[in-house]
């Protein structure tokens, strides 16, 4: 650290620490000049230090010879005056490295984890869709049968019709919601998003694969208002990584189901996810959220879904919970509203 003091009138009165040794400053170059004059040696502003001098205490970011300091300035008073004002300066050029180095492999893990989790969704998906092609399929056939037919039996026409563009609306939803996980949205606004839509679509992708292997998944929400804001496709990795952490959970109960849970009021967005498991051991509820922890099989999991889902709902300025109140397991997810936080409206 670099400390430098300043007397009322900007004059350096003393300079130390062993960052000026490591900047090869020379010391009786500097003692009484003015920071006016030494401006260019030294890692500070003359602007922040008239700050200073004006009784603020603050921190600055300083680029100084390829190099970037933290800058502190600590005014000191006596009778209500600045006598002096002590500076101190770090580098922290490599600090700043580490970080935007870490950042970069948060997004790359944040990538991984939602590549892996299309990949694991990918089995299910041959069913989410092939299901409701074969009911298009089978109804344009029996259409097929009905149009040759003299009379033509219109109604029954009609209503062949309407399965097919229902069915093909569900495929089409089904669609959207993988497109929307696939992109990410790191870098999406806070939008106004129907909350009851939004999980609703990840419980139509999910629906079939369930279904298959006789889990029950059902979704309620408590309140009249339906709109929160939130960056809906990354709320969307969150509901299908527990949805999917909940799928093998359950695997081995006789009773197997999942029940999602939301409400919007004045206050917070709040979201549950409970499924039929008999709760999380004291040891593995420590952990569980950390990177590249799990209690699966190898190949069967990467540990990164709950610290990527711990990561989501903190950047949303929420928290997430394992609620130790019931029998079952359950995950709370919630996040404020006004003051820093993300609003709502009524639907």
């Amino acid at each position: 650290m670099l400390v430098i003091v300043f007397d009322h009138e900007g004059t350096i009165k003393l300079i130390g620490g062993l960052l000026a040794a490591e900047m090869g400053l020379d010391k009786s170059l500097l003692l009484g000049q003015p920071a006016q004059k030494i401006r260019r040696s030294l890692p500070i502003s003359v602007n922040h230090l008239k700050r200073a001098l004006n009784h603020q205490n603050f921190n600055a970011l300083v680029e100084f010879e390829n190099k970037k300091y933290e800058v502190c300035y600590q005014p000191a008073l006596r009778q209500g005056k600045v006598t002096h004002v002590v500076c101190t300066a770090q580098d922290i050029t490599l600090r700043l490295e580490a970080e935007k180095l870490l950042v970069e492999q948060q997004a790359k893990l944040a990538n991984s984890s939602r590549l892996i989790a299309l990949g694991e969704m990918a089995g299910g998906m041959a069913h989410e869709i092939n299901n409701p092609i074969t009911i298009i399929l089978g109804n344009c056939n029996f259409l097929s049968q009905v149009l040759q037919k003299t009379p033509l039996d219109l109604p029954k026409a009609i209503e062949r019709l309407a399965k097919i563009q229902t069915t093909a609306e569900r495929i089409a939803k089904i669609i959207r919601g993988l497109l929307n996980i696939a992109r990410g949205g790191e870098e999406d606004d806070f939008a106004e998003t129907n909350l009851p839509e939004l999980l609703k679509g990840c419980i139509e992708i999910c629906r079939e694969r369930f279904s298959l292997s006789g889990v029950a998944l059902t979704y309620e929400h408590h309140t009249d208002l339906a709109v929160t804001l939130c960056q809906s496709s990354r709320i969307s990795q969150v509901i299908l990584n527990l949805l999917s952490n909940a799928f093998d959970a359950v695997q081995n109960q006789a009773d197997k189901w999942i029940q999602i849970e939301s409400s919007i009021s004045e206050s917070e967005t709040l979201i549950t996810v409970t499924d039929s498991g008999n709760g999380i051991p004291p040891g593995i509820k420590q952990k569980m959220f950390e990177p590249f922890f799990t209690t699966k099989d190898v190949n069967k999991g990467t540990g990164i879904g709950l610290s990527l889902v711990r990561s989501i709902v903190e950047h949303h300025r929420g928290t997430i919970d394992v609620d130790d109140q019931v029998a079952n397991t359950r995950f709370v997810i919630r996040w404020s509203h006004g003051q820093g936080g993300f609003g709502h409206r009524a639907s």
